[in-house]
């Protein structure tokens, strides 16, 4: 099986097999590629082909493509636009069907950052002077928080 780069390592998946659960238009399967109509729009003589084994193997192109971000790409991106998925779905799948231990391998390089909190200082009566009366009310009642047009007030 030929070696195709997801997400930095180089994975042993077998192209064809992947392909071949899909339909293609005039397919026509060769040794090391398949040639068929381009799967991202309707034509009537094939223009898209994909290598299926070697250096390039997974990659893609269309030469009939009208945008260029779909006139050529690797395999991740082909098997994405087929199955309805993300990228990063297909990543998992294909990562998960060949490569499972490089799931495992990231998960363990995975870490939370830690959260920097601050202390926020309690509000006392020197509050700014549009909040001094309700503050003064807020003291009087023990009310220990009160939300009061967008502002909260916590009594010590």
């Amino acid at each position: 099986m030929p070696n195709v780069r997801i997400r930095g390592h180089d994975i042993e998946v077998d192209v064809r097999t992947e392909l071949e659960a899909h339909d293609f238009e005039r397919p026509r399967w060769t040794g090391d590629k398949l040639i068929a109509c381009s799967p991202f729009r309707s034509e009537s003589a094939p223009s898209f082909f994909v290598n299926l084994d070697g250096e390039y193997a997974g990659t893609w192109g269309d030469s009939g493509a009208y945008d260029s971000e779909w006139a050529s790409g690797n395999l991740t991106k082909l098997l994405a636009f087929l199955r309805g998925e993300t990228y990063e779905e297909t990543e998992e799948y294909l990562l998960d069907l060949y490569a499972p231990q490089v799931l495992t391998d990231d998960a363990k390089d995975f870490r939370i950052p830690s959260l920097n909190t601050r202390k926020v200082e309690r509000r006392n009566a020197e509050s700014p002077k549009r909040y001094s009366a309700l503050w003064a009310w807020v003291t009087r009642k023990r009310i220990g928080r009160l939300r009061y047009l967008g502002a909260m007030l916590t009594v010590a």
